[in-house]
């Protein structure tokens, strides 16, 4: 009879190897044996929660001073220097605001040492800049924004009364 199993098989294209009574291998079907069922595929529960995102502080961009005093030294972030009639001054301003800033601007002669530091022309008045504490932040501010500034410099500041 077993015989006769097994030439029926090798007529039908049977490809089960196990032998009659066994247990399929899991995740296999029984259809080889006359039962259409799937075996159930064995369930997988998370059991940690993934960890939380935690950005590289690298990558944060330093934040400007905006509590800024008469007489106070500062790393000035300069984006603009030029004539007051210049369309382009107030353009900085409000690209600057537009993308959540709130710039400073005025008169060059307010941010002693600015025009010496920028090496800026005397008709060049009026500046917009951002102020940071340190050197340092400055520099990767102004390495990492857009619209990109026209210079770095150390000043005191006044005019701020």
């Amino acid at each position: 009879m077993a015989l006769l199993a097994a030439a029926a098989c090798l007529g039908a294209s049977c490809t089960s190897s196990a032998p009659e009574g066994a247990a399929p291998a899991p995740g296999t079907s029984t259809a080889a044996r006359g039962d259409r069922s799937p075996e159930p595929l064995p369930r997988t529960t998370r059991t940690e929660e993934p960890p939380a995102f935690t950005p590289d502080p690298r990558d944060e961009i330093p934040e400007p001073i905006y509590d800024l005093s008469h007489g106070m030294e500062a790393w000035g972030v300069y984006f603009i220097a030029t004539s007051y009639g210049d369309p382009k001054f107030r353009q900085t301003i409000d690209t600057l605001e537009a993308i959540g800033y709130k710039p400073s601007f005025g008169d060059v002669a307010c941010d002693e040492g600015a025009a010496v530091g920028l090496e800026l022309e005397k008709k060049q008045r009026a500046r917009v800049a951002l102020y940071f504490a340190s050197q340092p932040a400055a520099a990767e501010f102004a390495r990492r924004i857009e619209p990109t500034p026209i210079g770095i410099a150390r000043v005191k500041l006044f005019c701020l009364d």
